[in-house]
Parts: C-alpha cells; structure tokens; sequence
C-alpha cells in the first residue's frame, strides 16, 4: 500500500503575500506552492510538499526565481 499523504513544510515570508509569491512563482517558473490561505493560516507562509520525486527541479526553479527577484530590488 502507498502512503496517501507526505511531508509537508510551512515556510514563513516576509514582506509578500503567500497568495501573490504563489501565482507569481507557479507563471513564471512552473513551480507550484500551496499559499497558507487555502489552508486557514493568513497570507504569510507557503507549503512545500516534500515528497515529489520532482521536489529537486522544483527548489531549482525556486532558487532561480528569487534569485532573480533578488536582483531586481
């Protein structure tokens, strides 16, 4: 039997909505995060679910995309 739920994190942001960084991040880099509205938590963190085997390409993509908004401040 496969489990039917993995790991989880929540991560906190400072500054930005969980909501915007998500829609943000899922069109420019493909990359999708679960906002900690649609989980009842405000508007201040995200959700990783960990156990994707794609979960290393996705913290590429995560890595390049705040690089790049780094950049741009």
């Amino acid at each position: 039997n496969r489990p039917q739920a993995g790991s989880v994190a929540l991560a906190g942001l400072r500054g930005r909505s969980a909501r915007d960084f998500s829609n943000q991040l899922v069109t420019e880099q493909g990359v999708m995060l679960l906002p900690s509205t649609g989980l009842g938590f405000g508007d201040g963190h995200v959700r990783f679910g960990l156990g994707r085997r794609t979960f290393p390409a996705g913290l590429e993509r995560l890595d390049q995309y705040l690089a790049n908004l780094a950049s741009s401040l």
